[in-house]
């Protein structure tokens, strides 16, 4: 587990930076700062980057001045910087030198996952073997009516065998809340009703009603409206998640296959610290003296007795 949040920390971390590489230049100048231009598509990277409910906003003429302004004030800092030689201040370098690491870390990964995919003969593979995975199970729309004994449920279904519509004997007589829908429960699968609704409803044919059934909720009418049998999910619709799935195990393996080999190519020695024995005082010395010759005294004079 912690190999597995190391290497997708790794290749985040690897992913945030490479989405900062700057755009293809662009023609269209939207400021200048001395000799410097700022283009629309520095202003548009810098929009992209942004969690996408506020990059609504910059994306608006308003918000757009406000992406410039923010690039002019980066560069006049840029110019002040550059003029009083900051970079020449301690630590300059080692934060220079940081950053370079960060980066050639960054791209080093890129290498190793870069050309690591799934084939197709891999995806296919993947479904044949799960197909269990990618089942639909059965599933019927019925309608309901509820009612709160056999009595009223005999003589509902007569009306409706009389020639009364199911929806409109719902809407009149159920006092289950999907009245208002006609009784319209919609599709639904096995273990989402209680036991003997379930049985009722995917025993019967397409059209077909049910005789009254009894449950902890008292007692229905069930017509079946429409049947979908089990089915499995086809491939081109989830061939972009196995895909996935597995470009990303593969480029997990890759990654942690190279850096075995790069322990055998390099040498890494782990330093640890031996603990240290406190150091104990005269005065603790000679108090632990003093107990123990108490004790022997103390049992010289047991054995005496």
């Amino acid at each position: 587990m912690k190999r597995n949040k190391m290497f997708y920390g790794i290749v985040t971390a690897f992913l945030l930076c490479g989405s900062m590489a700057f755009a293809a230049d662009s023609p269209k100048v939207v400021a200048r700062v001395g000799d410097a231009e700022i283009t629309q598509a520095q202003v548009d990277e810098l929009v992209n980057q942004l969690p996408q409910e506020q990059a609504a906003f910059f994306k608006t003429p308003a918000g757009q001045e406000k992406v410039v302004d923010e690039l002019v004030s980066r560069e006049l800092l840029l110019l002040w910087g550059e003029a009083q030689n900051v970079d020449t201040r301690e630590g300059f370098g080692e934060a220079l030198a940081q950053l370079r690491s960060n980066l050639v870390r960054d791209y080093a990964v890129q290498s190793i996952i870069e050309n690591v995919s799934a084939t197709d003969e891999e995806v296919q593979a993947f479904y044949d073997e799960n197909l269990d995975k990618f089942a639909l199970p059965e599933k019927v729309r019925a309608r309901h009516i509820l009612v709160e004994n056999e009595e009223d449920a005999v003589k509902i279904l007569e009306e409706i065998k009389g020639g009364k519509a199911f929806a409109e004997a719902a809407k009149e007589s159920s006092i289950c809340p999907s009245k208002e829908e006609g009784g319209n429960l919609g599709f639904f699968g096995k273990g989402q009703m209680v036991p003997e609704f379930e049985a009722a409803a995917f025993a019967l044919e397409t059209g077909e009603m049910s005789d009254p059934v009894k449950t902890q909720f008292g007692w229905h009418i069930i017509m079946v409206e429409e049947k979908q049998p089990s089915s499995v999910v086809p491939l081109e619709d989830v061939a972009g998640e196995i895909k996935s799935m597995i470009t990303q195990k593969k480029q997990q393996e890759a990654f942690f296959q190279k850096l075995e080999e790069l322990r055998e190519e390099y040498p890494v020695e782990i330093v640890k610290e031996t603990p240290e024995t406190p150091e104990v005082s005269d005065a603790e010395k000679a108090s632990d003296e003093k107990t123990e010759g108490g004790e022997e005294q103390k049992a010289d004079e047991k054995v005496s007795e």
